[in-house]
């Protein structure tokens, strides 16, 4: 009796073996599957060299807001409400702002979400720029085929992007030193 106990507990162990080897086997291949849709995931932004399709809006004071307004340097940052990411973002973007010498008339803050004209976000980024509010597809979100938040891009000149990216990383084209990423 004891030896079939050992040999079912043996043979029990080796299925789990087999099944655990298994199951890392494929989380190496879902962890390079992500990695790779991470990498693609905004195929859709307006890239580096790329213009930005032409927008019409307002911001939330209700003056008008246009590509021909984003001159050289002018930063564009988008966030949702419902991002984690984008609360980490904000204060550090802020900062950012708060310390640049251009004033608020070089960033936009772009704020996508139910219930954003109350939210802290608006709070924020008031002080630092000027603010538009829209749904997920609005004009603004639309030209810089925004798909994911937080999202960052440096303007060149004409209306042409410098630099994007998820983070303050992207504030690196700027002459002004960008804030720490940490």
């Amino acid at each position: 009796m004891l030896y079939a106990a050992t040999g079912f507990f043996s043979a029990l162990l080796l299925i789990n073996l087999v099944l655990i080897f298994g199951v890392i086997r494929r989380l190496r291949g879902h962890t390079q599957l992500l990695a790779e849709l991470g990498a693609t995931r905004s195929t859709d932004v307006v890239a580096a060299g790329s213009r930005v399709e032409d927008f019409a809006t307002v911001d939330i004071a209700g003056e008008p807001v246009s590509r021909d307004l984003l001159s050289a340097e002018t930063v564009v940052a988008f966030f949702s409400l419902n991002c984690g990411f984008c609360d980490e973002l904000l204060p550090k973007f802020v900062e950012y702002a708060a310390s640049s010498t251009g004033g608020s008339a070089e960033f936009f803050g772009v704020i996508s979400g139910d219930g954003a004209e109350d939210s802290g976000f608006v709070k924020e980024l008031a002080p630092v720029a000027r603010v538009v509010i829209e749904e997920f597809d609005g004009p603004i979100t639309k030209a810089f085929g925004v798909t994911a938040f937080p999202m960052i891009f440096v303007m060149g000149a004409e209306g042409v992007v410098a630099s994007s990216g998820i983070g303050v990383g992207a504030l690196q084209q700027r002459r002004v030193p960008a804030i720490s990423a940490g």
